[in-house]
């Protein structure tokens, strides 16, 4: 079947690519990265869609080759995978359409160690009988096959699917039905998966609405679940219901106050052919939730726009066995504010607070916990002139979390996560753009009671950063960059001692230069030459003690290429060498290759 599949889209393909097309193209791409080689082929046809008759076609060839390592007792390991489709949809008038898609797919493993190969046929039907009503129906074939040593496997089978909408407008209410069934059914079992989604919207007095949406998702699969050896046939039902009412109300001053209430239920459900099973049903799980949630937008000044955010939620999750059961409680407020203070200074502020608690029923399950979050933003931007921009941007997020069972005490901590982002956009002339980057962040993590253990938990990350870019417009296609980055960063323990004091455990430095030029070498031939260099230092921390670890010296130089060649014709080139320097190890040169070539019919 298989064979015989790859056949007739080869067939429609050749069939497509002589009908006049006016977007096609096709390519071809090599890679090398270091031991990494890998081919791309690939064609792309479409015909017009204004046609009655509407055929695309695609073909991709691709394969890939990881050499042995010198010196390694391994062999060279290749792949090979190849796909064709094929497709064409006609139009019979103005509300009716039928049309076919097939496509095939071979992946090759070490030239024949693993073949799966992979086929699909579908034809459809679809209808447009009057405004707002679409009906599509689809029937079909598919194939899986595995060649493996003795475990050669196939699945063949048929697939189907049905779908339907329906959108009604009247003069204040709009309604929306939609429904979907599909799935396939295999030789080693089958699938189904259906959906119906509803909404109602309704307008009221003075501007308001509300809206009422329901969605009903239920996927369910029969086949082999676990080890190869062990398999056995069970039947797994995924159920996702969802059902939400939403209120919008025009408030005085250009505001708007938005209640949303909402109820969902999650399941995953397994059973035997034959029927429930209560110890296969041990493996099912359960998620409600239920939320509400009110909103206020507006402007209460002419430069100001507001906005915040109260929420409840609650819900539970059921895992099958109750020991994992546990019941959440959640509720949030955020709130944000946008601000234009002068015509060169505005202010961006938001904020967030959440408490969530987790109750978990059964006694020998000690994962009663409570977490407390917290999150500040504030942004400011500022222009001094044309020439001069400063764009400044503050965060603070704090999470406690909170065990109440004596049992997990011991891991109640504290993150705090406070960061600085100033950027400078200096402009001096129209062809010269400068951007200064600076960066400064600290996180810590306090745990409650260490003070009670030896083993010392708390700790501290910091990091300080500062990037230059340069870029100068020299003239017609001739660019120049320039890049630098300093990086600084060290992590140690937090031990409390009168206070907070920091036992370094290690710090490192890095700085990196990148310098490219872009300019045509000749008519329609453009290249990039560029150069890196990169140095980095980690020192490790010892009773106060700072010892050299490690030094990385990277180099890097490079060239990129395009040549265009009209009117369709696009090329694309790419080579560079790297070497890295690692202290106490030998030198490592990594060679990298790109070429590409792409047509357009």
């Amino acid at each position: 079947m298989f064979k015989a599949l790859t056949l007739i889209l080869s067939l429609l393909f050749l069939m497509g690519a002589a009908i006049p097309s006016r977007s096609s193209e096709y390519g071809l791409t090599f890679n090398r990265d270091n031991r990494t080689y890998r081919w791309n082929n690939f064609i792309r046809y479409s015909s017009p869609e204004a046609r009655r008759i509407h055929v695309r076609a695609s073909g991709d060839l691709a394969k890939t080759l990881i050499k042995r390592a010198s010196g390694s007792s391994g062999s060279d390991r290749w792949r090979d995978n190849y796909s064709l489709s094929s497709g064409f949809d006609y139009r019979l008038n103005a509300w009716s359409a039928i049309g076919m898609d097939l496509s095939g797919e071979q992946n090759e493993v070490n030239k024949g160690e693993i073949i799966t190969r992979m086929g699909h046929i579908t034809s459809f039907l679809t209808l447009d009988p009057r405004p707002g009503v679409h009906l599509e129906g689809t029937v079909g074939g598919k194939i899986d096959q595995k060649e493996q040593s003795n475990l050669d496997s196939k699945e063949e089978g048929l697939t189907y699917g049905f779908s339907g909408s329906w959108r009604s407008s009247l003069p204040k209410t709009q309604t929306t039905l939609k429904a979907s069934l599909s799935g396939d059914k295999l030789s080693a079992g089958h699938s189904s998966v259906q959906q119906l989604m509803a909404s109602v919207k309704r307008r009221l007095f003075g501007g308001s609405q509300i809206t009422l949406s329901f969605d009903d998702q239920e996927q369910g699969r029969t086949n082999l679940f676990g080890p190869a050896e062990a398999a056995v046939l069970k039947r797994q039902d995924r159920i996702n219901r969802s059902l939400t009412f939403k209120v919008e109300l025009p408030l005085p001053r250009d505001h708007t106050f938005n209640l949303s209430l909402s109820s969902t239920d999650r399941r995953i459900e397994y059973s035997l052919p034959e029927g429930p099973d209560r110890q296969v049903a041990q493996q099912n799980s359960r998620k409600n939730v239920h939320r509400l949630s009110a909103q206020v937008v507006g402007r209460p000044a002419k430069r100001l726009t507001f906005s915040s955010d109260f929420a409840l939620e609650e819900g539970k999750n059921d895992f099958g066995r109750d020991i994992n059961d546990e019941d959440l409680d959640e509720i949030s407020l955020s709130a944000s504010v946008d601000a234009a203070l002068s015509s060169r200074d505005s202010l961006v502020f938001s904020g967030h607070v959440a408490r969530t608690s987790y109750d978990v029923p059964h006694p020998d399950n000690y994962n009663d916990r409570d977490s407390f979050r917290s999150a500040l933003k504030i942004g400011y931007h500022h222009t001094f002139s044309a020439a001069l921009q400063l764009i400044a941007e503050g965060t603070v997020n704090l999470t406690h979390l909170v065990y109440l069972r004596s049992q997990r005490s011991a891991n109640n901590n504290w993150v705090r996560l406070y960061a600085l982002y100033p950027t400078l956009h200096i402009r001096p002339w129209e062809n010269l753009l400068i951007q200064q980057r600076f960066s400064i962040s600290a996180n810590y993590t306090e745990y409650d009671f260490e003070d009670l253990f030896t083993d010392i938990k708390s700790n501290i990350f910091r990091q300080a950063k500062t990037t230059t870019d340069l870029s100068y417009h020299l003239g017609e296609e001739i660019n120049l960059n320039f890049s630098y980055t300093y990086r600084t960063e060290d992590f140690g323990r937090l031990v409390r001692e009168g206070g907070w004091m920091e036992i370094l455990s290690w710090d490192k430095s890095l700085q990196n230069i990148e310098f490219s030029v872009t300019y045509p070498l000749i008519s329609r031939v453009i290249i990039t030459p560029s150069l890196s260099y990169g140095h980095r230092r980690e020192y490790q921390h010892s009773r106060g003690e700072r010892n050299f670890k490690s030094r990385l010296i990277s180099k890097r130089v490079g060239l990129t290429g395009r040549y265009k060649l009209p009117p369709n014709n696009d090329m694309i080139f790419s080579i560079s060498r790297s070497r890295e320097n690692v202290s106490g190890l030998p030198d490592r040169t990594f060679d990298r290759l790109q070429l590409s070539f792409q047509h357009a019919f």
